[in-house]
């Protein structure tokens, strides 16, 4: 039979998985270093696609083990924050995020912070460009806590 009309059309991939094997080539051939913080504006003039598609790769790239991403929590608060991002690129981004919508008189704990050289400098770069002040305390040979002030 060659009838055609019933024949399927191959289709190109979607946006999202386009972006997501973009990116996984972008991540495994070493453009983007490990640790190297993908924000999703830049991605979007990068690759020259919506914020949806951008989002809905990382997705499938965090699925996959290949990335980690921080959620927005703009809407939340809380007491406590405890970190072990290890590296300073990762500690960084989280006090960056997470630190802001921390209630005065909350408690940040970092472990590694006297293990890891990555995760001390990311704290002390932190406290010193948000003139974190309060005192910091040793909980054991590796980790720190204080208690935020205001």
């Amino acid at each position: 039979m060659t009838d055609l009309s019933m024949r399927i059309a191959a289709v190109a991939a979607p946006v999202r998985q386009q972006v997501a094997e973009a990116l996984r080539g972008a991540i495994t051939s070493g453009r983007f270093a490990p640790g190297q913080r993908l924000v999703e504006k830049d991605l979007c003039e990068l690759t020259g696609v919506s914020r949806a598609s951008v989002r809905e790769a990382l997705r499938q790239l965090e699925t996959e083990g290949l990335i980690e991403t921080l959620p927005t929590l703009s809407d939340q608060t809380w007491s406590l924050l405890r970190l072990d991002g290890d590296m300073y690129e990762s500690t960084l981004v989280a006090l960056e995020h997470l630190y802001p919508r921390l209630s005065p008189g909350g408690y940040v704990i970092v472990d590694d912070y006297g293990a890891v050289q990555g995760c001390r400098q990311a704290v002390e770069d932190y406290r010193a460009g948000n003139g974190v002040t309060d005192e910091l305390i040793e909980v054991d040979w590796t980790g720190v806590f204080w208690k935020k002030t205001g």
